[in-house]
């Protein structure tokens, strides 16, 4: 008997935590490696983002985490300020990220406090197939984050994107 009500009290806090408030709002979360440009080598990312639904100035605020590193020795870790979405369901889902930066641990590309951009893109295949990510542009320290249009990537070769949006 007390093992059925774990179960059900389990279940009800996962129920719970699948329509909290993070779930009402645009999420992107992903782990990607890149390996398209052959002098380059590759990229890997791993990234969650989700949309501050609070926010109803429409201003694309978001909260999260990026961690980017690549084979030209850029190694960085940032908060993720902005999340914009094309608002399409995969396999046409895109995203827009400006994440500021906190930490450097190898590299020239940025310092700490720059705002970058990312993009990325879910296929909706399973095992990320068709999935793309790509770091943007350092704008510096005195760019004012904001929504932008979404664009896809380059194709990951591991990982897997996703994206929820509100349709």
């Amino acid at each position: 008997m007390h093992k059925l009500v774990l179960v059900v009290v389990m279940v009800a806090a996962l129920a719970l935590a699948l329509s909290g408030s993070a779930s009402d709002g645009e999420i992107a979360a992903g782990s990607a490696k890149t390996d398209v440009d052959v002098v380059v080598g590759g990229v890997h990312a791993s990234f969650g983002a989700h949309t501050d639904i609070t926010d109803l100035s429409d201003n694309c605020a978001a909260t999260g985490h990026i961690t980017y590193n690549d084979v030209t020795g850029e190694d960085f870790a940032g908060d993720i300020v902005v999340l914009d979405t094309n608002g399409l369901p995969p396999p046409e889902a895109e995203v827009f990220m400006f994440a500021q930066v906190t930490k450097v641990n190898q590299g020239t590309l940025v310092n700490v406090g720059d705002f970058v951009s990312f993009y990325a893109s879910d296929s909706g295949q399973p095992g990320g197939m068709g999935d793309t990510f790509a770091m943007g542009i350092d704008y510096g320290t005195t760019v004012t984050p904001t929504c932008a249009p979404p664009a896809p990537g380059d194709p990951i070769t591991s990982g897997n994107i996703v994206i929820k949006t509100k349709t």
